[in-house]
C-alpha cells in the first residue's frame, strides 16, 4: 500500500524569525509523530530570496483518515491557532521517475 503525502507550505511573515517558527513547528511535529498513521516528516526552508513560502513541510501518512483525525483533535487545533497561514493538502503519487 502506498502512503499519502502531505505538502504544507507556510507563509511566514517577515517579522517572524526562523527560531520562533521552528519552535512552534517542532511542538506540532512532536504531536504528529505520536499519532496513528504518521510515517515521516521533513521540513524544508527556501534558499531563494523573498519566497512566498519560506518553509514547506512534506510528510507521509498511511491514510487520509489518519491525517484528518490528527488535525481535528482539540490538542492540535490549539497548537495550530498561532501558526502562520498555511495550505495543507494530501497527495498521492501518480508518476515517479
Amino acid at each position: 500500500m502506498t502512503n499519502f503525502v502531505l505538502i504544507n507550505p507556510f507563509e511566514v511573515p517577515e517579522d517572524m524569525d526562523d527560531d520562533r517558527f521552528l519552535e512552534g513547528w517542532g511542538r506540532a511535529a512532536d504531536y504528529m509523530r505520536s499519532q496513528p498513521g504518521f510515517v515521516s516528516s521533513e521540513l524544508h526552508r527556501a534558499v531563494s530570496p523573498n519566497p512566498r513560502f519560506r518553509f514547506v513541510n512534506v510528510a507521509e501518512w498511511e491514510s487520509p483518515q489518519d491525517f484528518q483525525a490528527a488535525v481535528r483533535s482539540p490538542e492540535f487545533q490549539a497548537m495550530a491557532a498561532d501558526a502562520p497561514p498555511n495550505y495543507p493538502a494530501l497527495y498521492e503519487v501518480v508518476r515517479a521517475f
